[in-house]
């Protein structure tokens, strides 16, 4: 009634209309209730209610850190998320409301689902507070709001996972920045930007976080902290409709509570960075006068634009560590300073660093009179660009060995990667040095080998050697002649990150070797993983993916003189595909990663044709990342083969939302497009797919923009390319859809004429003989939409809980009952037998007795092709028992690797 709306004080909550909705669908809830946080409800489906409390509980953290930064009470009393299937996005924020991917979910033993997933978790809970209850005016306060959001994540990083991790997540944001800014980019305040794709924007969120960092370390942590206080006590005192947009962040607004607050002035920060894009990258350099006992700084900004920013700069030499303010105003700036070098010729003495540490240094390990040990250019990261500084080898060893700041680490360990000038031995021991040291962070630690395996001045087989021999001493079996790894044991994290980065060196050589393949290739056939109480999908997916990459670099001549390693690599694919039907890894993560080796491999003209292989797993059931993969491969194949293209469109035709995102946003591309050279398309079949993004642009009942956009963006492209495949075409765009005009004989002939190559494009190469994956094509894929009507509604923001996917594709079985599957020896190239039956119980026997509220417990068939529409993994979990690992493994997965043992904010 209207007396029970008055009274309810939930329904009075004043947000944007865009802030409002709704989710309808089946599923089990549970509550936590929090009085400093609020209460929250979390839904799931119900085969997935165990996963709920190991996957929700970072967002309770989350609120009650922002709750503690910002001094005020949560805004709203209650938070509803919800983790629901066939979400079209990962994450989908509304007032009070959060819909969530369901792929989302898993437990403690998945450790890169348990680093990815409180993130994700931590933006629903910052969005809360500025997207929705503190909601931006326009289009050029956007900054302001998604900064806001980012800062509170990286605060939340800092509490969950340590300083280190906020700190190298800022540091990628600065990295990020100087990446993706140019000239036609947006500027931070400009109209471009839109509330509902802010966080789709990567540019977008890296450069507010680090101009939010920059008003912070401008103001101080306590006082920006106040600002916040005091704008959203303007907010909650505001009850009047009337005066709603007294309610709405304005920049300008922002400003002067900075300057009522803090006494002051921001309005020049605005000028600096909100209005201007293509920030000069700054040169840096600098000479030591060891007799006058001074440095002279030469710093130059490059680009058609110059900034005036006050800039630190810090030098550390052998005495003390000092920082300098300048503005660098003009094209060039000099900057000379003295040093203190009189204790330079003692071999060992403790010098002071940034941080006020003292550490104890060999000042005669490098051949150098130099007092000065590094500089760092920009300390505070205010920089919103690049900054190249030039330094010797062994100052970037220093700075890589002693600096606290992981970022600067890290800086140090890529720059020593791209040095051309020095002793290649002496930078293979400093980079193998800070790989295998556990003082440093892990993330440190993957930059060292990844700066290795690229470093051009050390040749491609010593390279190679090295990281080989380094991966044997430390993750293999001594004195075998063969690569035999140690079972696989996770329980160290730092071990577990550490082991993925020498992969990812290995799979990163350009100029690869035979050395190197049947490294890898050993890696993937002797991995023993049963005694591991974590989960090793994502190492095996890093392996197949860095397989792929390195068989793809070989020289054409090493791959026909030894066939032997390309058999090899095709049975690993057919043994891993198979074996993760049986045993599903978290979101079929393996079969992801086996569909992009297959593309990368077809790409390189390895591997023939085989479009059945990719169209299968474009079906709805399968998790969305192998679903991108499988339209990633199809596009590829489209540029060799253009029926691939009557594949895509009828999947842009029939299929459902993500497919039509993922099909738009890999075809709108121009020079993908013009790359469709060794088997072009004809222009009718260019129109035809033209005409069905023209029919999703002019679908009135479709209420999202950004696939209509996307599919207007991809008209438009085709547009291009007709025009230069024929300049006597013209393009019509009609209500009806779009038709190519020709206007003379000329240009009907030319119609299928081939499409004019850009770039380095390979010809076409004959296909090899004898070789062809086998794969395990799914039943459910004969109602694919290539070949028939899809049985896929589009998903939408309300998207309910369909059973058409979740199945197989949860982490679930993998930790429970596919733990006992695991254990026996690998299949080989022969499917799993038909008929074979685990019930939940016995899946669930291993690990804890179930309650007595358990449900009856559900047959659940592995059968060969083991994806199939009826749900396995979310039978399994249906009766509410955890998994045995999750009740082994931590709750909270916190790396505690640091660059100094005495680190107390791991």
């Amino acid at each position: 009634t209207k007396q029970q709306l008055e009274e309810d004080q939930d329904v009075r909550l004043m947000v944007s209309a865009w802030s409002v909705g709704f989710f309808v669908g089946p599923g089990v809830a549970m509550e936590v209730v929090d009085a400093d946080a609020g209460d929250s409800t979390f839904y799931s489906p119900v085969e997935l209610a165990a996963l709920l409390r190991p996957t929700c509980t970072p967002f309770m953290q989350a609120l009650r850190v922002y709750n503690e930064y910002l001094k005020i009470p949560c805004p709203y009393p209650m938070h509803y998320l919800v983790f629901a299937d066939s979400c079209p996005q990962s994450l989908l924020s509304f007032a009070c409301l959060t819909i969530l991917d369901v792929e989302l979910m898993h437990t403690d033993a998945v450790i890169e689902a348990g680093f990815e997933t409180p993130k994700y978790l931590a933006e629903a809970a910052a969005r809360q507070m500025f997207n929705h209850y503190a909601t931006p005016q326009s289009n050029e306060s956007m900054w302001l709001t998604e900064g806001c959001i980012q800062l509170l994540m990286n605060k939340f990083i800092s509490r969950f996972f340590g300083s280190n991790e906020a700190n190298y997540h800022l540091y990628e944001a600065l990295q990020t920045t100087g990446k993706l800014d140019s000239e036609t980019a947006p500027k931070l305040m400009d109209e471009a930007h839109h509330l509902i794709h802010s966080r789709e924007d990567p540019l977008l969120r890296a450069k507010a976080l680090v101009l939010l960092h920059v008003i912070e370390d401008d103001l101080g942590v306590d006082s920006l902290s106040e600002v916040f206080s005091t704008i959203f006590k303007e907010v909650e005192q505001i009850r009047d409709l009337n005066s709603r947009s007294k309610a709405l962040i304005n920049y300008n607004d922002f400003f002067t509570t900075v300057k009522a607050t803090c006494n002051k002035i921001l309005n020049d920060l605005a000028t600096r960075w909100c209005l201007q894009s293509d920030v000069p990258t700054i040169k840096a350099g600098y000479q030591v006068d060891t007799k006058r006992h001074q440095i002279t700084i030469e710093l130059e900004q490059v680009g058609r634009k110059l900034a005036s920013v006050p800039l630190k700069i810090g030098v550390q030499d052998v005495e003390h560590y000092r920082e300098y303010d300048v503005t660098l105003a003009n094209r060039k700036f000099s900057l000379t300073k003295p040093v203190d070098s009189r204790n330079k010729k003692i071999r060992r003495k403790k010098i002071k660093l940034s941080t006020g540490d003292e550490v104890e240094i060999d000042l005669q390990k490098f051949e150098t009179e130099s007092p000065v040990l590094w500089v760092r250019v920009d300390v505070n990261m205010a920089w919103m660009a690049r900054v190249d500084l030039r330094q010797d080898c062994w100052s970037w060893a220093y700075q890589a060995m002693y600096e606290r700041h992981v970022g600067w680490q890290a800086q140090a360990a890529e720059k020593l990667g791209q040095i051309k000038s020095a002793d290649p031995d002496v930078i293979t021991k400093l980079l193998l040095g800070v790989a295998s040291s556990e003082r440093f962070f892990h993330r440190v630690r993957r930059a060292a080998l990844i700066a290795l395996a690229k470093q051009p001045l050390i040749p491609q087989k010593k390279r190679a050697q090295a990281l080989i021999t380094y991966l044997r001493s430390r993750f293999c079996a001594p004195d075998e002649s063969v690569i035999v790894p140690l079972e696989n044991d996770f329980t160290d994290i730092r071990e577990f990150f550490l082991l993925k980065a020498m992969v990812e060196a290995l799979g990163s050589f350009r100029d690869s070797s035979k050395a190197v393949v049947q490294t890898l290739l050993d890696l993937l056939l002797h991995s023993d993983d049963s005694q591991n109480q974590f989960s090793d999908g994502d190492y095996r997916a890093k392996l197949i993916e860095a397989t792929g990459h390195v068989i793809r670099q070989l020289p054409p001549q090493q791959r026909e003189n030894n066939p032997e390693l390309l058999r090899k690599f095709w049975g690993i694919l057919e043994q891993q595909l198979h074996y993760d039907h049986v045993v599903p890894s978290h979101n079929l993560v393996v079969t992801s990663a086996c569909l992009n080796a297959c593309k990368a491999l077809v790409r390189a003209h390895v591997m023939g044709i085989n479009l059945d292989l990719f169209d299968s797993f474009t079906n709805s059931q399968y998790p969305a990342l192998v679903r991108a993969k499988a339209v990633a491969g199809l596009a590829i194949i489209s540029t060799m083969e253009p029926s691939a293209l009557s594949r895509l469109r009828a999947l842009l035709k029939q299929g459902d939302r993500f497919l039509k995102y993922r099909i738009l946003s890999t075809m709108d591309n121009v020079t993908f497009l013009s790359s469709l050279h060794n088997k072009p398309p004809t222009a009718k079949q260019l129109a035809s797919f033209a005409k069905e993004a023209w029919a999703i642009v002019t679908w009135e009942c479709l209420g999202d923009q950004r696939l209509r956009l996307l599919a207007l963006a991809l008209v438009r492209s085709i547009a291009q390319v007709t025009q230069v495949q024929s300049h006597s075409q013209k393009s019509v765009l009609t209500s009806g859809g779009l038709s190519l005009k020709t206007e003379s004989a000329a240009s009907k002939r030319s119609t299928s004429a081939q499409v004019k190559p850009v770039g380095d494009a390979r010809p076409p190469q004959p296909k090899p003989a004898g070789f062809k994956l086998r794969v395990p094509l799914p039943e459910a894929s004969k109602n694919s939409p290539s070949s028939g009507p899809s049985t896929a509604a589009p998903a939408s923001a309300g998207s309910s809980m369909s059973d058409s996917r979740v199945a197989q594709l949860r982490q679930a079985a993998l930790d429970s009952g596919a733990r006992q599957i695991k254990a026996q020896p690998a299949p080989t190239k022969t499917a799993a037998p038909k008929g074979a039956l685990l019930t939940a119980k016995a899946v669930l026997a291993a690990s804890q007795p179930a309650p007595s509220t358990s449900t009856a417990s559900l047959a659940v068939s592995m059968t060969k092709t083991a994806v199939s529409t009826t749900g396995s993994v979310r039978s399994a979990l249906s009766d509410g028992s955890a998994p045995a690992s999750a009740t082994n493994a931590p709750k909270r997965i916190v790396e505690s690797s640091s660059s100094d043992d005495d680190d107390d904010d791991d």
